[in-house]
């Protein structure tokens, strides 16, 4: 649960932390969130990484879609020197929805037990 609070303080709006700060709230999940318009870049971003580590991708796959990478704090301040590309880090707490625009590249981090429940429309 520190280690929550810690990406909770240092990488989520200053509203979010006074949220769980001054609540009995439990964060259930960390979520990052990125603009649509974005898409390309991080994909440019993962396929140069897995490049980088020697990790083979099978062709018609998407390094975005695939969910074999999970972008670190250190992965993400790279995306952002290198590309310009910074997304929204999101604390879910137990009983929260998390709205995702459509086409938005994103990923989540479960830290307590939650039940996803997805609706394309």
């Amino acid at each position: 649960e520190e280690q929550i609070m810690q990406i909770v303080q240092s990488e989520c709006c200053q509203a979010q932390v006074d949220r769980i700060r001054h609540s009995a709230l439990r964060v259930g999940a960390i979520w990052h969130i990125y603009s649509a318009t974005d898409a390309g870049k991080i994909r440019e971003f993962l396929n140069k990484f897995q490049e980088e580590q020697g990790i083979v991708s099978q062709p018609g796959t998407d390094p975005i879609h695939d969910q074999r990478i999970y972008l670190s704090s250190q992965l993400r301040l790279q995306l952002e020197r290198d590309y310009g590309v910074k997304g929204w880090t999101i604390a879910q707490c137990i009983g929260d929805a998390i709205f995702i625009p459509a086409g938005a590249p994103h990923q989540v981090g479960s830290h307590d037990y939650l039940t996803k429940t997805i609706i394309s429309v």
